[in-house]
């Protein structure tokens, strides 16, 4: 539909830095063309992850500083 496949569901920009988060379910697993995307970033210097629930989104965003 005109996308970029693997497209993480989280993009943000803060402090000039980009962060990508891919959320999955307990024992979820990313596709190939989302660790591809995560790959591609991370080789631009954008800090990726992906998170399988609440716990790990939060503590992600919390170790990244963009929370408290």
């Amino acid at each position: 539909m005109g996308m970029l496949a693997g497209v993480s569901d989280w993009l943000i920009f803060y402090n000039r830095e980009l962060f990508s988060m891919e959320l999955k379910a307990e024992g979820g697993k990313p596709t190939d063309s989302q660790i591809e995307f995560h790959d591609r970033l991370r080789a631009q210097g954008a800090h990726c992850a992906v998170a399988e629930g609440f716990d790990q989104a939060h503590y992600y965003f919390k170790h990244w500083g963009l929370i408290r």
